[in-house]
């Protein structure tokens, strides 16, 4: 059985956004997720990176969980998390 949205249909980006419109309201401040087509990026801010891979951990979670109770889910083969950092 298949789960999601179909590929290339008429409606697909419109489920998508209605499915994924609460990401930011269950996530803490310090992350931001941004979307496009049926991708979204999470990215997380932190004094640390410690800090901000725990909590960029903890929403990830948070999110697949959500997506789980609606019968989707996050595609660990197409999951990448690079970690980028800016020096003062």
């Amino acid at each position: 059985m298949n789960i999601g949205v179909p590929q290339g249909g008429v409606l697909s980006p419109l489920f998508f956004i209605l499915y994924n419109a609460d990401i930011e309201g269950r996530t803490p401040r310090n992350i931001r997720s941004y979307k496009y087509a049926d991708d979204i990026v999470i990215c997380a801010k932190g004094e640390n990176t410690s800090s901000a891979t725990t909590s960029l951990e903890n929403s990830i979670n948070t999110v697949n969980k959500n997506l789980e109770s609606i019968g989707l889910g996050i595609s660990a083969h197409k999951t990448k998390s690079p970690n980028i950092q800016w020096q003062k």
